[in-house]
């Protein structure tokens, strides 16, 4: 018998975004705010992308293309949102 996973909490995506946006950063990711602009530290197109593909990875999920926009990806709170939407 099969064990279904446990659902992801709001607290798993912070965890998993934040784990993410540090390792690009290079250090533990605590000063990362919820209205940051991912823009502001150094994510442009090309590791956004990267991003969403180490996300998906890690957390099981897929991102439709049609979400993959520019306002998805703005912020560290605009992603999580997405986030929780996908879950």
């Amino acid at each position: 018998m099969t064990t279904e996973p446990s659902p992801l909490t709001n607290e798993d995506l912070v965890r998993a975004l934040v784990k993410e946006l540090a390792a690009h950063r290079g250090h533990d990711g605590a000063m990362l705010r919820h209205d940051q602009l991912l823009s502001t530290i150094g994510f442009d197109s090309l590791l956004t992308i990267e991003l969403v593909a180490r996300l998906e990875e890690d957390l099981g999920l897929e991102v439709p293309d049609e979400l993959l926009t520019p306002a998805a990806f703005e912020t560290v709170g605009s992603v999580v949102s997405l986030l929780n939407d996908l879950r």
